[in-house]
């Protein structure tokens, strides 16, 4: 089930006044999507070579477009059910990976990413009057041989997101093993380690026992949509555009304090407790607050020289703009 921009649809459902304002005001957030430019200006090809990370194909190599002029984002809902999933798919900033995204300019300028801290974690444990503190995937160092704490903590996310999303713990195991890089150690780990894993972390959040391995992710997706629907709009409504990445968000560094703003008191108001956040980079913003002092140095480190490539499709992009207008 979609929910586009465009308003069709492209399964035949029953629309509901909440249906339709999401459609509305989707449709106002693809339109400054569409006015904005959105690129790397160290980028020279119009697009990125990455490795497929799930699925049948995991290892072969995509070629990602981005740069592109269809900037437009869908909400996708499952299950044929308004009630499961909606999140934001569509732009190409979503596949790109974490360290191409920090260099992404909105209008010329740099940005921050900033996301919610174990986002499903949080809004579990909310429902449970729980407030998470710290990180939630940090157990005893010696729960697994031979791993690090690094290496540990991930094995410990991905367990337990896979359990978020899984019917019963058998499905969590296979689903962590498809899950993992092939050849890596992570892959070949027997159930009965990856349950002692799982039994650690009930131990540590006890009231989460019985939403683990119950099938919760499908609705889960839901809430999370729900609070970066309030987020986008808030912005939208402020000509400020912001780039959904499901549990983070991008905007241009100048409005870091604002999107904070924003995602703490609109996670407060969906599901009753504040969820922390967490930024690759501060704000511009926060830095003339906190450090002005340190404001040129911080613009000049954030700094990339633009390739004439991407000098060219700036220019290209504005004269579209201004043709569009010039049709209006």
């Amino acid at each position: 089930m979609h929910g586009k921009g465009s308003g069709k649809r492209e399964v035949e459902h029953k629309d509901t006044t909440e249906t339709n304002r999401m459609r509305y005001w989707l449709k106002d957030y693809n339109a400054l999507l569409a006015r904005t430019f959105i690129d790397i200006p160290d980028q020279v090809e119009p697009f990125v070579i990455r490795p497929i990370k799930k699925g049948p194909q995991q290892g072969n190599l995509i070629r990602v477009p981005i740069c592109s002029w269809d900037n437009d984002v869908n909400r996708i809902f499952n299950r044929n059910n308004w009630d499961c999933g909606g999140r934001f798919y569509g732009g190409w900033w979503q596949g790109v990976g974490s360290e191409l995204r920090k260099k992404i300019h909105i209008n010329g300028q740099p940005t921050i990413e900033v996301d919610y801290s174990a986002q499903h974690i949080a809004i579990l444990s909310a429902r449970h009057g729980v407030t998470v503190t710290g990180d939630p995937y940090e157990l005893d160092a010696d729960l697994l041989p031979g791993f690090n704490r690094g290496d540990q903590r991930k094995v410990v996310k991905l367990l337990v997101l896979m359990a978020i999303n899984a019917t019963d713990r058998n499905a969590a195991c296979q689903a962590f093993r498809q899950t993992s890089p092939i050849g890596s150690v992570a892959r070949s780990m027997k159930n009965v380690e990856l349950l002692r894993v799982l039994d650690a972390f009930i131990k540590k959040f006890p009231h989460l026992k019985e939403d683990l391995c119950s099938d919760q992710g499908i609705r889960l997706m839901k809430t999370d949509s729900e609070i970066a629907f309030h987020v986008i709009n808030g912005m939208t409504i402020r000509g400020i555009p912001v780039l959904c990445v499901h549990d983070s968000f991008i905007v241009d560094y100048s409005h870091g304090q604002l999107l904070k703003g924003f995602m703490s008191g609109i996670s407060e108001e969906v599901v009753g407790h504040p969820i922390s956040v967490s930024n690759n980079y501060q704000g511009l913003d926060e830095v003339r607050a906190n450090d002005p002092e340190l404001v040129a140095d911080y613009v000049r480190m954030r700094h990339i020289d633009p390739c004439p490539q991407y000098q060219a499709r700036q220019r290209l992009f504005a004269e579209r703009v201004a043709y569009c207008r010039s049709l209006e």
